[in-house]
């Protein structure tokens, strides 16, 4: 056993080796090889992806195959190239397995298609190819579902917990708890789940109808980003300290997608919202934000970059070039406060 878990963590440790290239990679593409040289570098020095090497978890396979996907998927943007385009919707059907919430993800692409005017029918084309992979990829999934519940379940049937503790304001669960039976019956569990979170949504709603939307629509959305994937101390480095450079990033990532406009930007921004969107229905923290932080990670970057290099970049760039200093120290003050 110990030889197994071993082996797996050896495995993860090389995958968090090539998810930082792949930033690099990602990176230079959307913005230019300093972003890119500079995200690797703050990636690497960051302390949850040494953490995610030691647990027998599935958050680095799933970000590898996020990261191959999202490559992919730029690098066809840009060039128009359908190869990749196939490439990326094999990257994405794999990560399926681990993390069905990226399933609606072509939705944010068809998106990113229209507002930038693609030609429809090459789109519905290389749709078509793209839903073949995925269909040719899940497909030995569903047979063992099959198989095993007789009934078609395209993904998983355990959403009705994490729906369930959503529903309590603070997770607190010792106000208004609703007690239920469980049984060895995962499917049923799930059944019943579903049904007293969406019982227990509409009653605290009409309870407390703007209090329960901010939590739901703000606060719960907090949650993926407030704090870093880090259950264990790495390098004797605790918990308070990591925080410091998580919500560095935390705030310069959401600053640089407000101040970078190029086109293929774009797709990560929509990419994010589509992370929180969601997660709006479910249980929130940490575990789940941990896959946006290379895409967080790149708009820092890209911040970085502009406050260190830029000299013409507009009257803010430049007032930032100027006062560059002062603004690291207020930015950096400002994810204290997030604490």
């Amino acid at each position: 056993m110990f030889k197994a878990v071993l082996a797996f963590r050896i495995f993860q440790a090389i995958i968090q080796g090539v998810s930082l290239v792949l930033i690099y990679l990602l990176a230079k593409e959307v913005f230019n090889e300093r972003v890119g040289a500079l995200a690797s570098l703050i990636d690497a020095l960051y302390l949850p992806e040494y953490f995610v090497t030691q647990v027998v978890l599935t958050e680095g396979i799933f970000k590898f195959l996020f990261l191959c996907s999202l490559y992919f998927l730029v690098v066809a943007l840009k060039e128009d190239n359908e190869r990749h385009y196939y490439l990326s919707g094999l990257f994405w059907s794999l990560s399926l397995y681990f993390k069905p919430v990226v399933a609606l993800l072509p939705v944010v692409l068809v998106i990113y298609w229209i507002r930038e005017g693609f030609d429809y029918k090459w789109c519905v084309k290389i749709s078509f190819k793209v839903a073949i992979i995925f269909v040719f990829i899940l497909s030995p999934w569903w047979i063992r579902n099959y198989l095993i519940f007789k009934r078609f379940i395209p993904f998983t049937l355990s959403s009705g917990n994490p729906m369930l503790q959503a529903t309590y304001v603070n997770y607190d669960q010792s106000k208004d708890h609703v007690p239920y039976k469980t049984s060895d019956d995962e499917i049923r569990n799930d059944e019943i789940e579903r049904k007293i979170a969406k019982e227990r949504f509409i009653s605290q709603l009409n309870k407390d109808p703007k209090g329960y939307l901010y939590w739901y629509l703000i606060k719960k959305q907090i949650y993926l980003f407030n704090s870093p994937f880090y259950w264990r101390n790495v390098f004797g480095v605790r918990l308070k300290y990591v925080n410091y450079v998580h919500n560095f990033i935390i705030v310069l990532g959401f600053l640089g997608m407000l101040l970078s406009f190029g086109r293929i930007a774009k797709i990560l921004k929509y990419i994010v919202v589509y992370f929180i969107i969601v997660y709006i229905p479910y249980f929130t923290f940490s575990r789940y934000g941990y896959p946006l932080m290379p895409i967080l990670i790149i708009f820092c970057s890209y911040i970085l970059q502009k406050i260190f290099y830029s000299t013409k970049e507009g009257f803010l760039i430049g007032t930032l070039n100027i006062f560059k200093k002062e603004v690291l120290l207020c930015l950096f003050h400002l994810s204290l406060l997030l604490q």
